[in-house]
């Protein structure tokens, strides 16, 4: 028989043990990026295929109309300027995100929620969320400070969010000079072009030309 001091010793025991695991368990899964989940290229490198010159060719037609001349070719480098990033695709995953280069070479970063930040493009106001990467490597990391927005579409577009990065924090990737330009766009693996160049706005896309 046991006594009572030794089954209270076990039951303590059990308790904490099962405590712990589940604090533990709750810190691994983390998981911040819920509403990005998933695997996603740089709309910068669907621009470069060759499915896209049908789109800026309508988008340079459109231009001319309103006085801006340019070729197909300057229209897709200023689009390529615009959603510009120094990664291929990015993979979202509980507390992580892996960045890919061409190459497919690899950068892994952990990252915590630091709040959201307040912006505006014309008279359309919004919030990005703010994430700064945690442990060992990232004081110099470019990926060291990122904001998104949350996934969403136009009228017959395709879902797709937009995304900064820097070495820097605070309000660097929504106020500092040429951020008002700049639009990394991700989208999914299986974007269909056909799709887009059907319902793309060409008039829209040649007022967003200087």
């Amino acid at each position: 028989m046991y006594s009572k001091q030794k089954v209270w010793a076990v039951v303590i025991a059990i308790s904490v043990s099962i405590f712990l695991t589940t604090h533990v368990q709750a810190g691994k899964s983390n998981n911040i990026f819920n509403d990005w989940q998933g695997k996603f290229v740089s709309r910068e490198f669907v621009d470069e295929k060759p499915e896209m010159a049908a789109v800026f060719k309508k988008v340079a037609m459109e231009a001319k109309k309103m006085g801006k001349n340019y070729t197909v070719e300057q229209i897709r480098n200023i689009f390529k300027k615009m959603m510009q990033t120094d990664f291929c695709s990015i993979s979202l995953n509980g507390d992580a995100i892996t960045f890919y280069d061409k190459a497919k070479n690899m950068v892994t970063h952990r990252y915590k929620a630091i709040g959201k930040i307040p912006d505006s493009y014309g008279n359309h106001k919004f919030e990005w969320y703010a994430f700064e990467a945690v442990g060992k490597g990232v004081a110099f990391s470019p990926y060291r400070y990122i904001v998104m927005l949350k996934i969403h579409q136009h009228t017959n577009g395709q879902p797709h969010f937009h995304f900064r990065n820097s070495n820097k924090g605070g309000k660097a990737l929504t106020e500092e000079y040429g951020m008002k330009n700049w639009w990394p766009t991700m989208v999914k693996p299986n974007f269909d072009i056909a799709a887009y160049a059907k319902n793309a706005n060409p008039k829209l896309m040649a007022k967003l030309l200087p």
